[in-house]
């Protein structure tokens, strides 16, 4: 039902009413007992009384002048509000307007703030409102839903006011027992302040000793006259003063994610990631984040812009768009994007002679003949060009490609404009081993890292597994290696990681 544009709908008592009023008069004609009609008609003209002093109010709504203002910076901490004020005004003079007022964040299950609000004809007024945000990551407000009933309460009508603030929610800092930070040497012992006495073989300094080539050192560093001596492959173990070097080996499957919102295993994986990287000024930090294939890799560097884009990465955790990361049909993106221009964009995008979703209980129509493809083609492809900027690059680098052109610039457009797409909930038997072998042979590749700490729910991971065969065979390079877990390990998986000399904590 719509009123002026607007959709109606009745409220659980306001069905029940019509429900009532409709089978009383049914009931009073057919057995003849005008009481019961009566009954039946005062229920109905109760009913039709409502409807028009919902319509009423809902003219009044449309003439309110409602924005959310942001105070001070675009940005809040995991789990602390962020203050914001809602300004309200209201020009013509009349009875007060009772209207319930939602503000909608993408990404939170839920409204994060809803009020009832009680206006006066001809007031402005200011409204303090401090949410608070469950999950780190790129959010933004959305818009303002408004909402107004009758006078009894029988029907409702709502309206959606499209606004636009981009905001980062950036990770809690742990608790200081959570976990066990990160082992940088003391600066007396280096040579040069944030400059440690490590193992690098083959770029000059004291030797050390004579070592069996292992796969992954490089050429310069094999010791020739030693090897045509020995009759096997030798490289040279020497001593130079250099950075410390950590590496952050990071899951972010489904099992990471599930859990109660705001408390996933991957939420408190990500805090501690970000408190690695305030703690460690004086050494290189390098990041791989990986589900059954690794998303992303940042060599271990230093500085503000390295961390930045470390950050950056961690924050991009939460607006995944692979097509074989996520569990959403092409009829249900069209959608997606379709209401999303129609709704926040005020940019038509339905077929001609579409049905319109609000009449429908789902809105979603996976032979995707509500909305015009093409129109979407172009909307999205203009925007997509406008947007590229180098704040944004490196997600446009990251996010693969999707099966076709169109559906790949549809992802990234969710991405880039906060709309988010649902994880896939299952995968591959073996993903959680895949993925952790790729991620540490893409480490091996790597320069030698001195710390290995690695972010996991150990689901998926077996003793005897190729995820912990990788393991073993980076232990050769002799890194400190640290598994923090989400779940205590099986006795078999902690007797292997024992084996490794893996200090085991719980985060």
């Amino acid at each position: 039902m719509r009123s002026g544009g607007q959709p109606l709908r009745f409220t659980a008592a306001g069905r029940a009413l019509l429900a009532g009023g409709v089978g009383a008069v049914l009931l009073g004609v057919v057995v003849g007992a005008p009481l019961a009609v009566a009954l039946g008609a005062v229920a109905l003209a109760l009913l039709v009384f409502d409807l028009a002093s919902t319509r009423d109010r809902a003219r009044r709504l449309a003439r309110l002048s409602v924005r959310v203002e942001l105070l001070g910076r675009r940005g809040a901490v995991r789990g602390h509000p962020l203050p914001m004020t809602l300004h309200i005004s209201r020009a013509e003079h009349g009875r007060a307007l009772p209207v319930r007022l939602r503000v909608r964040i993408t990404g939170e299950p839920r409204p994060l703030t809803e009020l009832a609000l009680r206006i006066p004809g001809g007031a402005r007024a200011e409204v303090p409102l401090a949410p608070i945000f469950d999950v780190a990551g790129h959010w933004a407000v959305h818009g303002l839903e408004l909402t107004v009933a009758g006078l009894f309460g029988l029907a409702v009508i709502d309206l959606y006011r499209p606004e636009e603030h981009g905001l980062t929610v950036t990770p809690a800092r742990p608790r200081p027992d959570a976990s066990t930070p990160m082992r940088v040497p003391p600066a007396s012992e280096p040579r040069q302040v944030g400059e440690a006495h490590t193992r690098r073989p083959g770029e000059g300094g004291d030797l050390l000793e004579l070592r069996d080539y292992v796969p992954g050192d490089p050429v310069r560093a094999i010791a020739w006259k030693a090897t045509a001596r020995r009759g096997r492959p030798l490289v040279r173990q020497t001593e130079e003063a250099r950075q410390h070097r950590v590496h952050l080996l990071l899951a972010i499957g489904p099992t990471m994610r599930s859990g109660p919102h705001g408390r996933t295993a991957l939420d408190r994986a990500v805090d501690h990631c970000d408190a690695e990287l305030t703690g460690a000024r004086t050494a290189q930090v390098g990041l791989t984040t990986f589900d059954h294939r690794i998303y992303g890799h940042l060599d271990a560097d230093q500085g503000p812009v390295h961390v930045q884009r470390l950050r950056r990465h961690l924050l991009d955790l939460r607006r995944v768009v692979d097509d074989d990361l996520t569990e959403i049909a092409m009829g249900e993106l069209l959608t997606k994007v379709g209401q999303f221009f129609e709704r926040q964009l005020r940019v038509p995008m339905r077929r001609p002679g579409a049905l319109d979703p609000r009449h429908l209980r789902s809105t979603v129509d996976p032979l995707a003949e509500q909305f015009d493809p093409g129109r979407l083609y172009e909307a999205v492809t203009a925007w997509l060009a406008e947007a590229r900027d180098p704040a944004h690059a490196a997600l446009h680098a990251k996010s693969r490609p999707a099966r076709d052109t169109f559906e790949a610039r549809l992802r990234l457009f969710c991405a880039l404009r906060s709309i988010p797409l649902p994880y896939r909930l299952t995968g591959p038997a073996d993903a959680a081993e895949q993925g952790l072998r790729a991620a540490v042979a893409r480490l091996m590749r790597a320069p030698v890292s001195d710390e290995v700490r690695l972010y996991t729910d150990l689901s998926g991971l077996s003793a005897d597994g190729v995820g912990l065969r990788a393991l073993r065979g980076l232990a050769v390079k002799r890194p400190r290696l640290v598994v923090a877990t989400s779940e205590a390990p099986t006795p078999e998986v902690a007797r292997a990681l024992g084996a490794l000399r893996a200090q085991q904590i719980r985060f």
